[in-house]
Parts: C-alpha cells; sequence; structure tokens
C-alpha cells in the first residue's frame, strides 16, 4: 500500500469549469430544496439559469 502525498499547503485555484459547476449545483439544490410551485417566479429563474449554466458548459 502506497504512503499517502504529503500535504504541499498548495491550494489549487477553481476554474471556470469549477466556478460554474459550483453554481450549477447551487441552484439545483435550492430549486430541489423549494417548497414553491413550480410556476413560481423563483423557481423559475433557478430553472433558467441551470439551463444557461448547461449552454455555456455545453
Amino acid at each position: 500500500m502506497a504512503a499517502p502525498l504529503p500535504a504541499t499547503g498548495h491550494v489549487e485555484e477553481d476554474g471556470p469549469f469549477r466556478r460554474l459547476w459550483r453554481e450549477h449545483r447551487a441552484a439545483m439544490e435550492a430549486y430541489n430544496a423549494s417548497n414553491l410551485p413550480d410556476d413560481h417566479p423563483d423557481d423559475l429563474a433557478l430553472m433558467d439559469r441551470m439551463l444557461a449554466i448547461e449552454d455555456e458548459v455545453a
């Protein structure tokens, strides 16, 4: 079994894809946790943002 790699203290900065992934995940979690009706403007805005992020990633 290999020994664990030593910690270097280096934290890799997020790239644009990772930033979009976190933003998409946050919007999705908020949408899924919402108790609002499906056609509520706040839920529609979250869905629109998720779709926009998906388009940007594609």
